[in-house]
């Protein structure tokens, strides 16, 4: 088994584990596995955030992206993770055997989990001393995991942070989109010319919002602060009310800033957009 590290830029690196550890972190994901399918029941996923106690989504047609493939299919050819590098972690993932079959499993991971050199320490019996090293911790459940069955999971907003599922997720209905465009907090230049440019990707992302209830405490004063920070150029009008542009690419912008789509490094503070290769500054 090999442990690996995913980023926050899709970027895969590889943890060589010492003989004994890697035994000890192979048996502790195969049981969080079994733990995490225990006494559920799949169910196909329907393209929402909904999920009943018990019960596991899956989509049985999904295909793992290329890279994970690779890196577990060549991990000579990845790269070692260095945790001086200041890296922005979303995922550890490994492949396991769960009874003869090959599982990929994935646990939620961020910077959180990388423990620095300058206000940590190590209890030896009564004493603490400092610790020399950056440290990695792991979680003590996945959250996700890659079967024969297809891809498993039980909360989206969470392997969504992981892999890219967005085209699973259902559109927006009309009475969807009737709601997003008739909140107070919105004004539209061009109402009938953003109805018509929504492409099937920016409705799954509107029904995200929806579902999510992402703007039920959001005030035109947090989306201010918010967007300046990421360098997102938004307008407010008189009443202050976040305007809707005619051009149908700035829409997109303000919707994935929406989508929560924007983070910031814990460690570096840069901004960057979640699933893509580019810093924002």
């Amino acid at each position: 088994m090999t442990l690996y590290l995913l980023d926050k830029q899709d970027n895969i690196f590889k943890l060589p584990l010492e003989k004994d550890i890697q035994t000890e972190v192979q048996a502790m994901l195969q049981n969080q596995y079994l733990n995490f399918v225990e006494e559920t029941e799949l169910t196909e996923f329907q393209g929402s955030y909904n999920t009943q106690k018990g019960e596991l989504n899956s989509i049985s047609e999904y295909n793992l992206p290329e890279s994970i493939l690779e890196a577990i299919a060549n991990p000579t050819n990845v790269e070692i993770l260095d945790l001086e590098s200041n890296i922005q972690p979303k995922s550890i993932f490994a492949e396991i055997d769960i009874s003869g079959q090959n599982v990929v499993v994935f646990q939620k991971v961020d910077s959180r989990q990388i423990l620095g050199t300058s206000y940590s320490f190590i209890q030896t019996k009564n004493v603490f001393s400092k610790l020399e090293d950056r440290v990695l911790t792991l979680q003590k459940k996945i959250v996700g995991a890659f079967t024969d069955e297809g891809l498993l999971f039980s909360s989206f907003s969470q392997v969504r942070s992981i892999l890219p599922v967005v085209q699973y997720y259902e559109e927006a209905t009309k009475e969807d989109i009737d709601d997003f465009v008739d909140q107070e907090l919105f004004a539209f230049t061009d109402e009938d010319k953003f109805r018509g440019g929504l492409s099937p990707l920016t409705r799954k992302k509107i029904k995200m919002i929806k579902d999510a209830q992402i703007l039920e405490n959001t005030s035109s004063k947090s989306l201010k602060k918010q967007a300046k920070k990421y360098g997102i150029d938004l307008t407010f009008n008189d009443t202050k009310q976040l305007v809707f542009p005619k051009k149908i690419g700035t829409c997109k912008v303000i919707i994935s800033f929406l989508n929560e789509e924007y983070a910031t490094a814990i460690l570096t503070k840069r901004k960057i957009k979640m699933n893509s290769k580019k810093y924002l500054d």
